[in-house]
């Protein structure tokens, strides 16, 4: 998720300074085993109650995230208007820092301070 392409989407919806960390290949299993989330939170150095997951799969990715104890939000990146009811759902990119509580990014070019982006989510 270091990559060019990913970061310039994180960075267009004011998320670009989150860290994003842990694969399968740090464990050898993948999603949604609750051991790579709680991996990330410790290379993180954040609480599990304070980290959210974003993927684009309701079962391993979101319920995968809230059943290891992260916040986890579909991404319903294929627009199918679903709404599975047991987890947040982000129907674009912009969506996540209200899903967050951090409110939305500085519209380019306005000048505006820093937001209050962090590893962490305020009030939870």
């Amino acid at each position: 998720m270091e990559g060019g392409y990913q970061r310039a989407k994180l960075d267009a919806v004011g998320l670009g300074r989150l860290a994003v960390l842990g694969s399968m290949d740090d464990l050898g299993r993948g999603k949604p085993d609750p051991d790579l989330f709680h991996l990330a939170c410790r290379c993180l150095g954040s609480e599990r109650s304070r980290t959210a997951y974003l993927g684009d799969e309701a079962d391993v990715d979101a319920r995968g995230a809230r059943d290891a104890g992260l916040l986890g939000i579909w991404f319903d990146a294929h627009g199918t208007g679903a709404d599975p009811g047991d987890v947040p759902v982000a129907r674009s990119l912009a969506e996540v820092p209200a899903l967050l509580g951090i409110g939305a990014p500085p519209a380019p070019g306005d000048g505006a301070p820093g937001s209050r982006f962090g590893a962490g989510l305020p009030g939870r």
